[in-house]
């Protein structure tokens, strides 16, 4: 079964977005989703699964979510409805105001190092592994 879930991106735009998935996800949990030319952007579940009939009439097709990063919310539905409260107030995009509230340490990524060791140094004059 495949359902309707809306996602607050964290992107500059002042709306939410549904993607599909083959399993109901609950409110506050992040997830990666395809935007724009990004293959995985940071979103977080905001709503309630949408029936397939409050759709009736549009025409055109929804993306998938790419990963589940969280198997329980993040995000309480305190903490939920405060990110919502903040971003009409203050006037910013919900997406944005979500990713601004869990701490800096949630948001780790990993950086690749390459270190050009003896052996690599000397691969040059090898004769060995020069293309023939």
């Amino acid at each position: 079964m495949t359902v309707e879930i809306h996602i607050a991106v964290a992107t500059p735009i002042h709306q939410t977005f549904t993607y599909l998935h083959e399993e109901v996800l609950s409110a506050g949990v992040r997830v990666l989703v395809p935007f724009g030319s990004q293959p995985k952007t940071l979103g977080v579940v905001v709503d309630a699964p949408v029936a397939k009939s409050d759709r009736a009439g549009k025409s055109f097709k929804l993306k998938t979510i790419k990963e589940v990063l969280d198997q329980d919310p993040v995000y309480s539905p305190v903490l939920l409805k405060l990110g919502t409260w903040m971003s009409t107030y203050y006037m910013h995009p919900l997406g944005e105001v979500l990713r601004t509230m869990l701490p800096a340490s949630s948001q780790k990524s990993t950086k690749t190092t390459f270190e050009l060791t003896d052996a690599g140094s000397r691969a040059p004059e090898d004769e060995d592994i020069r293309p023939g």
